[in-house]
């Protein structure tokens, strides 16, 4: 991607895009090939044809595109510029050219008069480059055929239909389609969806349909369809990688919605964790702090990768002490129904017992509910929790003492909570136990309205009395 914005910047030096009948010093305006000359080819209202009279076309001034354009060339649309597509216009781009938005897109189709993008031959490419608050709207539209584009991040998103680094710039998708990419449909490597997003639809794609990080988790368009693609699932990757591990955290409150295809976390080098907290990093805050709701029928698919000490993903509701007291920092309402149960299980082709490792609640503020969920495949070693760790050293996985568990209670407050947050569940093919209940709680039973399956040690450990680690008797 810098390889490419540096090209950029040298073809800007160069210039290009000009032609007869324009202006000059960039104010020129292109119909059927002709065009302002100075480094700014730039098509206007009702402009046909080629536009592309020289070697790239680059929009340095607010600009609208309407009518049929050729993209026969590279273009660039420059931080400071806004390009408008006008409702009806037809965008045909040659095999192999990249479209790149530094600045503010506005694509205005209508129901009655979409916009489309397309290949006239081979693949083409289509980014975002973007800084702050930028103006990003792709509306009912169809983008078809793209894929070429450079920018990368990893070997995921190569060839992705459209890639979009938006940094703190949101995307504003309405009605908006992406068909027959080379690799993944979408890529979103930084920001997120826009408020208001509605109805995005990724077929046909070589790979996933859809690739996100950090915030855009819960971002995700209403009405979406995902399915159809060379690969099932929507990629949900780290935002912050170490050597170690890495993390997706979920710091606003948010949805996590059903759609047609389930949801991938992790496919890269090391773990990916989703963590539920106030702060992606640094000391916590204990104001704001986010729900992060789940659909009945939503699927979260772990895949098997560890870090080097051999720890694998989880997802974490995280708490912190305040003033010595401790409080949660997030919460997390996963509702599904009998019909519709939030399924939380392994990404691998053939699953097996700890593939994954918990779902972990710190406090237990009175939100926090999982009612009507599987928890499958988990269990596998989550020492770094902090919690009884006796067992064999990396790789040794699970043993009676470990508190390895499909489900962690760490409840720090002395007397914490008697309620029972899991409720007509199922957990099953669990490596270590079901649920793990570590210090400050009080005695209460939660195998009541749950099932358990297959699951290596106990169904739920007695209470562990203040530091002192107890073996996890079976009841």
């Amino acid at each position: 991607m810098r390889q490419l914005l540096l090209v950029t910047v040298a073809m800007f030096a160069v210039g290009c895009s000009s032609g007869s009948g324009g202006g000059t010093g960039g104010g020129g305006e292109a119909a059927g090939g002709n065009g302002g000359s100075g480094g700014n080819g730039t098509a206007g209202g009702g402009s046909t044809g080629n536009i592309c009279t020289s070697g790239f076309v680059a929009v340095n001034t607010d600009t609208t595109w309407s009518g049929t354009i050729d993209l026969t060339c590279d273009a660039t649309v420059g931080q400071n510029a806004t390009l408008t597509i006008a409702a009806g216009t037809t965008i045909r781009v040659s095999e192999g050219k990249d479209f790149k938005v530094m600045g503010n897109l506005k694509v205005l189709g209508t129901t009655a008069a979409p916009v489309t993008m397309s290949a006239v031959a081979g693949p083409w490419g289509f980014s975002f480059d973007t800084g702050a608050n930028k103006t990003l709207e792709l509306r009912n539209v169809t983008i078809s055929g793209s894929g070429d584009t450079v920018a990368a991040e990893t070997s995921l998103t190569l060839g992705a239909g459209v890639f979009a680094d938006l940094r703190e710039s949101r995307l504003l998708v309405e009605n908006a389609t992406i068909s027959n990419a080379t690799g993944v449909g979408l890529a979103i490597v930084t920001g997120a969806f826009a408020p208001g997003s509605t109805n995005l639809r990724v077929m046909g794609s070589g790979s996933y349909p859809l690739f996100v990080k950090a915030n855009a988790l819960t971002s995700i368009p209403a009405g979406s369809s995902f399915a159809g693609n060379g690969k099932t699932g929507i990629v949900v990757e780290s935002a912050f990688t170490t050597r170690f591990s890495a993390w997706t955290r979920l710091t606003t409150t948010g949805t996590i919605r059903k759609f047609d295809v389930p949801y991938v976390i992790g496919l890269g080098a090391v773990k990916t964790d989703l963590i539920i907290s106030t702060v992606e990093s640094g000391p916590p805050t204990f104001t704001n702090i986010p729900v992060i709701t789940i659909e009945p029928g939503v699927e979260l698919r772990f895949s098997k990768v560890r870090d080097p000490n051999g720890y694998p993903s989880l997802i974490n509701v995280d708490a912190a002490p305040d003033n010595g007291v401790w409080k949660p920092l997030g919460v997390l309402k996963a509702l599904g129904t009998a019909a519709a149960p939030i399924t939380f299980t392994s990404n691998e082709p053939t699953p097996a017992a700890g593939d994954w490792a918990t779902i972990s609640l710190e406090e237990l503020p009175a939100e926090t509910q999982l009612d009507h969920v599987v928890i499958a495949y988990a269990g596998g070693d989550a020492r770094a929790l902090g919690a009884c760790n006796t067992g064999a050293p990396s790789g040794g996985g699970s043993s009676p003492l470990d508190g390895d568990a499909a489900l962690q209670l760490h409840l720090q407050a002395a007397g914490g909570p008697g309620r029972n947050p899991l409720t007509n569940s199922e957990i099953r093919d669990s490596a270590g136990g079901g649920i793990y209940r570590a210090s400050g709680e009080t005695d209460f039973d939660m195998t009541a309205t749950n099932t358990f399956t297959r699951v290596a040690w106990c169904r739920q450990t007695p209470i562990r009395v203040g530091a002192a680690c107890v073996p996890m008797m079976c009841n």
